[in-house]
This record gives C-alpha cells, structure tokens and sequence, in this order.
C-alpha cells in the first residue's frame, strides 16, 4: 500500500451521492461528505480540512470568558 503523500486527499470508499460542493462568494468551492466539510478549493489550490475540538475563550486565570454569541 503506497504511503499518502502531504497535501494528498483521502476518498476511500466515497459515495459520489455524499459528496456536497458549495460555491462562496469569492469563487472558492467547500466540499463536503457525508455532512462533514472535507476540504476547500480556491484557485486551483486544495485545502484539506482538519478536525479541531471547540474551547471557549478563557481569561488569564483560565476562567471562561463570557460572549454574546
């Protein structure tokens, strides 16, 4: 099995019918499988999306910092 290389996109098994391309306002093209957001392309350059867990702001004391949103 060949070793992926950097910068090389993963589509094992993929169902073209999960796959979900939306078009923003500056011409660039999220895609999204299966309801997640894969990857990004603008200009002919792909960006790989990654998974980040979500922390609130905290402030110096580490104490979560209040926000409207």
């Amino acid at each position: 099995m060949p070793t992926p290389q950097v910068g090389q996109l993963k589509f094992l098994d993929v169902d073209a019918r999960n796959i979900l391309p939306v078009e923003d306002e500056i011409g660039g093209i999220a895609i999204y499988m299966s309801g997640k957001l894969s990857c990004y392309v603008l200009d002919g350059e792909w960006i790989e999306a990654i998974s980040a867990e979500f922390e609130p702001p905290v402030d110096a004391d580490r104490k979560v910092v209040k926000t409207d949103h």
